[in-house]
């Protein structure tokens, strides 16, 4: 794959050219990043973040292959930024720049100089993806995903629901992680519950604070059910007894 990908200049043929002192990953990255994400879900993100305006070729095997080099070595370049978030920012600037100004990515090649020009860079600045900077200046890194948020986007994504929450939502899963902090783990199946709910009336989820009452309700339902207690007794009301 990689001497795939070093031949077609759309990839990484671009490279060596372009940024001639690149930094190699770091032995072992790329497995590690074959690990952290597969090529479906790779394949999936990068469609999501260009709105399906991509060439071919970036998701063939080598393609694939290319993006996860990239990552690996921008993340060697700076001093201080791991594979994860690198292969994290690079989906946030295709985003940024492709996907939300209506452009096609066809190439690699213009992100990744930017990228690795600002990882060396010598005010510390890891990217340019976003743009948006802390006070002190320095632009703000990717979040890390937790391993029992990703688990429970997995699970939503291998019961096909993925469609009906937004493409930010299942990339940076952040509120799911505070509906798991704050619920527990058991609001997966919750959620995946209420979307079930939504496809009938064809409705499409933008932030995972829609889901926190769905959850409150639905625990608290748990909780009275388990305390043989009715609803409508803790409501105010009963329910009609007809044999009353």
């Amino acid at each position: 794959l990689q001497e795939l990908a070093f031949s077609q200049k759309a990839l990484l043929g671009w490279l060596a050219k372009q940024v001639p002192n690149f930094v190699k990953p770091v032995r072992g990255v790329l497995q590690h990043l074959y690990s952290a994400i597969s090529d479906q879900e790779l394949s999936e993100r990068l469609l999501s973040a260009a709105e399906n305006r991509i060439g071919p070729r970036l998701l063939s095997p080598e393609g694939l292959y290319s993006v996860r080099y990239l990552a690996g070595s921008i993340a060697a370049a700076s001093k201080d930024l791991q594979p994860e978030h690198a292969l994290v920012e690079m989906l946030q600037a295709i985003e940024d720049r492709i996907g939300t100004r209506g452009a096609w990515l066809n190439s690699f090649a213009l992100i990744g100089m930017r990228m690795h020009g600002a990882a060396k860079s010598t005010d510390g600045a890891p990217f340019y993806a976003r743009g948006r900077k802390h006070r002190s200046g320095h632009k703000k890194p990717a979040a890390v995903i937790r391993a029992d948020v990703k688990e429970a986007v997995a699970q939503i994504r291998q019961a096909h629901l993925g469609k009906y929450l937004s493409p930010k939502m299942l990339r940076d899963p952040k509120g799911l992680e505070g509906l798991i902090d704050k619920h527990g783990p058991d609001v997966v199946p919750i959620i995946t519950t209420v979307i079930y709910r939504l496809m009938i009336d064809g409705q499409k989820v933008r932030s995972w604070k829609y889901f926190d009452e769905a959850i409150v309700d639905e625990l608290r339902l748990i909780h009275l059910q388990a305390e043989r207690v009715r609803p409508g007794d803790v409501t105010g009301w009963r329910a009609l007894d007809i044999n009353a």
